[in-house]
Formats: structure tokens, C-alpha cells, sequence
């Protein structure tokens, strides 16, 4: 699986099936950063997980704080009627663990990106969030789609097969948002 159409000037591999996402827009955690860090989470990454996508979700856009940050991987593991889709989220300080969350997606239609779109537009992070004012983009099996935040924004992402919901975040510029799904308490 390679990165989808119009995410190839987001994304850098780590590693041959591994992406590190970085809109343009938010520009704080850069590849060097992620290159860095890869080696340490990749040994935490479940075997099996043959595909993924490593970023960094922002719940304030106070570049100097960023303990409020995390870093986030989803990734895809399994063949046919078992294959899965991770969440794996790590404290961005110290990379620990702070949550994890496996769906089914085996059997599963694909959605195709419109499909994605439309999820995106029916579950909006915020109602000052505009379709227009964000991007969605095909990543390792994943759909992403960020909304830069100027006042409020965010990151949702879906797995392309099933449009099965895997991570929903608020950003809130000089505030802090919150973790919408997964549950925190997983």
C-alpha cells in the first residue's frame, strides 16, 4: 500500500510501508523529528501491522507547549475476514502509551475518497469548520482529513476499507481541544 492520490508532498516513509503525515498547515513536528522518534515507537507497533501512519495531532496551536501534544499511529494488520486497523496513541514527551483501539474491517467495502468526504462533512469536529477549510487526503489505507486550526480545527481519520472512524481530535488555537474518539478510557 502506498501513499494515496495528493498525499505524496504530505508524507515521508520511515519505513517501507510506514508514512509520517504532515500537512503543510501545521508545520511544527517536522520528518527529521519523526525519523527520530520512529525507532523507539516502531518496536511497540503490534507484528502483523503491515501498513501505517504515523502523525502528530496538535490540541493547542502554542508552538512552544507542546505537552498537550501526541503522537498517533494507525495502521493495518491481518489478511481478509481478520484484517484489523490499530490506533496506537503515545504521550509526545516521553512516548508513552496513553491509548489503544482495534476495529474489524475485514470483508469490508472500500470507500473511495467522496465516500470519505462525505463522512468527514457529516461528523464535523465543529460547525465553524467549513469543508473547504480542510484537507482530505488517501494515506496507507486511511483516509486523513485536517482542518488547520485558526480559531478551531482538527483531525479525523477513516480506514479506506469500511470507512470504519479510527481518530477524532480537536484543535483549538490558544485553548486545548479534545480526544472525540477513540474512548479515552481504552
Amino acid at each position: 500500500m502506498a501513499a494515496g492520490a495528493g498525499a505524496d508532498e504530505d508524507a515521508a516513509y520511515l519505513a517501507p510501508l510506514v508514512v509520517f503525515f504532515q500537512p503543510p498547515s501545521t508545520g511544527v513536528v517536522g520528518k527529521e523529528q519523526a525519523q527520530a522518534v520512529w525507532p523507539r515507537l516502531q518496536q511497540r507497533i503490534p507484528a502483523g501491522h503491515r501498513a501505517g501512519v504515523l502523525f502528530v495531532h496538535l490540541y493547542t496551536t502554542e508552538e512552544a507547549d507542546l505537552t498537550s501534544a501526541e503522537w498517533d499511529f494507525a495502521g493495518i494488520g491481518g489478511d481478509g475476514p481478520g484484517t484489523t486497523a490499530i490506533l496506537l496513541r503515545f504521550r509526545f514527551q516521553d512516548l508513552a502509551l496513553i491509548g489503544t483501539w482495534q476495529v474489524a474491517i475485514g470483508g469490508k467495502p472500500e470507500f473511495d475518497m467522496e465516500q470519505a468526504a462525505a463522512a468527514f462533512r457529516n461528523t464535523p469536529l465543529y460547525r465553524d469548520v467549513k469543508p473547504g477549510t480542510a484537507k482530505t487526503a488517501e494515506v496507507n489505507g486511511f483516509y486523513v482529513w485536517v482542518a488547520q486550526a485558526t480559531d478551531f480545527g482538527g483531525t479525523q481519520i477513516l480506514t479506506r476499507q469500511g470507512g470504519q472512524r479510527i481518530f477524532a481530535a480537536t484543535t483549538i488555537a490558544g485553548g486545548e481541544g479534545k480526544l472525540l474518539f477513540p474512548p479515552a478510557s481504552n
